[in-house]
């Protein structure tokens, strides 16, 4: 509950030390970890929020000022990979990051995990 609210201090206090919690926290804070990810879903969040650019799926629309049409095609994407393509989590996770949103990406990323019994 404390990470759907943005609260990761608090969280930290009760998190075990379990490879998923760790993780979890890892993502949430947006530090580089070498806990390593226990599913396809965690792979994908690590490859999108520790990769730089916002990839070839969206490059174009950036290039051409469309970042708004951008954004919405990565929201849904997230849709998309929740439902099991988690390269469309990452590449909308990089698109986040790309165009400034890092919370946005990191907090996503928690709840997808969350949502998702990942962690």
């Amino acid at each position: 509950i404390s990470l759907l609210a943005g609260k990761v201090d608090l969280a930290k206090r009760f998190a075990s030390p379990r490879r998923e919690d760790q993780f979890l926290l890892s993502v949430a804070e947006g530090n580089k970890t070498n806990v390593p990810p226990g599913d396809m879903l965690g792979q994908a969040i690590r490859r999108g929020l520790s990769a730089y650019g916002p990839g070839d799926r969206f490059r174009d629309f950036l290039q051409d000022g469309r970042p708004g049409e951008a954004l919405l095609m990565a929201i849904a994407m997230v849709s998309e990979g929740s439902a099991g393509d988690p390269d469309a989590v990452a590449d909308a996770l990089r698109l986040f990051r790309a165009i400034g949103l890092e919370g946005l990406a990191r907090q996503v990323a928690v709840e997808l995990l969350l949502l998702e019994g990942a962690a």
